[in-house]
């Protein structure tokens, strides 16, 4: 029996379905319903709160499965979704913050005059080159014209200056939404082909 060797190779197989089960459905599950920070009121504490919460979640997501994932030099298919999914969800803190600002035009109630609320972007613009003005102004423009087509809204020449602002964050919103209700649905499609 000298110089033989019995060679043993040994597969583990894990669990699949408890991992889609238990983690891929609930991050996407925490991602969509991320989406739906775009359909609360801009002007409600609620909205901030709400994407504040869903990444919360799913950070104790992350903590949890902590314990059943594998630990390896390489960064796994269920690091990646949680990774895009909680960057998709900071998107929409990121976003809600930007459109709170945008209507309160960086006052609080109490500091300046309702005029100088009102005129605060005619003042930003006047400070800036007009090329940087127009192109800023067409960007923005284009993209709440895109989230448009989908919500329909109508900027009348007689709203207030304060409507017109509450009606384009609206649109933003909503091209928001799609933007990233697609990007996600993509990214999810992406991951699930090239997983093996």
């Amino acid at each position: 029996f000298e110089n033989r060797f019995i060679r043993y190779r040994f597969f583990f197989d894990r669990a699949e379905k408890f991992y889609v089960h238990m983690f891929v459905i609930v991050y996407m599950l925490f991602s969509y319903l991320s989406f739906g920070t775009f359909w609360i009121d801009v002007e409600s504490g609620d909205r901030l709160g709400f994407g504040t919460s869903i990444l919360f979640l799913m950070v104790a997501q992350d903590i949890s499965s902590a314990d059943v994932t594998p630990i390896t030099q390489e960064f796994l298919w269920i690091g990646k979704l949680s990774l895009a999914s909680k960057l998709l969800v900071l998107f929409t803190i990121i976003h809600s913050i930007v459109a709170m600002w945008i209507l309160t035009k960086g006052f609080d109630g109490e500091d300046g005059s309702q005029e100088e609320r009102e005129n605060f972007i005619d003042t930003l613009e006047e400070k800036e080159p007009s090329r940087a003005r127009s192109f800023k102004k067409l960007v923005f423009n284009r993209y709440c014209q895109a989230g448009n087509v989908f919500a329909r809204i109508e900027i009348k020449e007689g709203d207030s200056k304060r409507l017109k602002r509450e009606k384009k964050v609206r649109m933003a919103d909503v091209t928001s939404f799609v933007l990233c209700f697609v990007a996600y649905t993509i990214l999810v499609i992406i991951l699930l082909t090239t997983r093996n």
